[in-house]
């Protein structure tokens, strides 16, 4: 059995190791290892940055906080609560406050969140500078899970945000009565949305990086509903418009305007087909109605134009020239038993030598002049027992 002399033989050299440790240290030739703090970059207010910087605490000049928004030369930081500083860098729980002048206005966001390494990690309240509230978690200093976001206005943002990117689903609504629900990936608009608008209207379609795309739905307030195709933002492709009186319109859509063939159906069995052009008619339309009759004729982008028939339902007629939309040079009219009328026309209005059935006692035609769509000058009434009579207009009134 070993005595005790022998068991302090063997932790001399133990003993003799720290004792010259310890002299080494009392004599400055060594010296107890510190923690080494790592410089934090970018610090605000000394680099020109967007995208977050470490503030320094006005009541810890030691200790900073990370700050993820663009800092305004004169904001100041402070925090209260239960913390301290590791690293340089806050750990704790309390409330951030951030101070600025705005032209002569002090203004006032806080933050109230535990902080794990200067960056805010959980559950967070904010009070920003315009007096919107904000809910939701953090993490590392970014939004990170359900987020709520409140302006003074009402509008309101509710959603998930992933290491802070808009991530899933998100409801956004405003008190005029606008609503739209769908989801976000990595800030971008992806998948289906519903939208609805202030004046009534719901929008109801998938977008593709931030732009509608696909099959979309559009329901006006007044119950016209529109379905069709959308690429890039714009209408394009096949699409079919149903109003509310029943009147049915289906075509095509190129970057956003109609065009090429469409056709409008009445809820009367009446029916309208011809071509579109960069959003207008352009080219030959043709209406027939259902009780019978017709239009045919030319639109040059929108307005019709050239030679147009109109064929009534009561079996009259009425053939001419329109330019701009307006009766214009030659123009014959029949009757449903078909007696002609024939004349000119200027800028929409009969103006020049006109033949007419007359109506009068007698019967017969009579033909003269017309000046602003008013009888002017000399007519002669031919009546059927074949004599013949002068009279005298004035401003389309008959002279005695």
């Amino acid at each position: 059995m070993a005595n005790s002399n022998q068991t302090m033989l063997d932790f001399g050299p133990i003993y003799l190791a720290l004792s010259l440790f310890l002299l080494a240290i009392l004599s400055g030739c060594a010296s107890i290892p510190k923690e080494s703090v790592e410089p934090l970059e970018p610090l605000c207010h000394d680099s020109d940055v967007e995208d977050g910087c470490w503030m320094r605490l006005a009541n810890d000049a030691e200790c900073h906080v990370w700050y993820a928004n663009q800092v305004l030369t004169d904001e100041v930081a402070s925090f209260e609560g239960d913390f301290k500083c590791q690293g340089k860098k806050i750990a704790g729980t309390g409330t951030l406050t951030i101070r600025r002048t705005v032209n002569g206005e002090e203004q006032t966001q806080t933050t109230t969140v535990p902080y794990v390494n200067g960056k805010a990690h959980g559950f967070a309240t904010t009070l920003d500078f315009q007096g919107a509230t904000e809910e939701g978690f953090y993490e590392e200093g970014l939004r990170h899970g359900q987020m709520t976001l409140e302006h003074p206005n009402g509008h309101r943002m509710e959603g998930t945000y992933k290491k802070g990117r808009m991530y899933g689903n998100f409801v956004i609504s405003h008190p005029t009565g606008f609503r739209a629900e769908g989801p976000f990936i990595e800030e971008i608009r992806q998948g289906y949305w519903k939208i609805d608008h202030p004046d009534g209207s719901r929008h109801e379609g998938n977008y593709k990086d931030g732009m509608r795309d696909g099959n979309w739905v559009v329901t006006l307030a007044n119950g016209t509903r529109s379905e069709g195709m959308y690429a890039f933002d714009r209408r394009h492709g096949d699409w079919e418009i149903v109003e509310t009186n029943g009147t049915k319109s289906t075509g095509a859509f190129h970057i956003g305007q109609r065009d090429g063939n469409w056709v409008v159906e009445y809820r009367d069995g009446s029916r309208s087909e011809g071509p579109y052009k960069n959003g207008l008619k352009h080219g030959r339309w043709k209406t027939t109605f259902s009780e019978g009759g017709k239009n045919l004729g030319e639109y040059v982008n929108g307005i019709q134009q050239g030679d147009w028939t109109f064929e009534f339902p009561n079996g009259g007629s009425a053939r001419g020239k329109l330019v701009d939309g307006k009766h214009h040079g030659k123009w014959i009219f029949e009757s449903p038993d078909g007696i002609p009328a024939e004349g000119t026309f200027s800028d929409g209005v009969r103006e020049g030598h006109w033949d007419e059935p007359y109506h009068g006692p007698g019967g017969g035609r009579w033909e003269g002049s017309y000046r602003n769509d008013q009888r002017q000058g000399t007519w002669t009434i031919t009546f059927e027992d074949g004599t013949v009579e002068e009279v005298e207009f004035v401003d389309g009134e008959m002279q005695e």
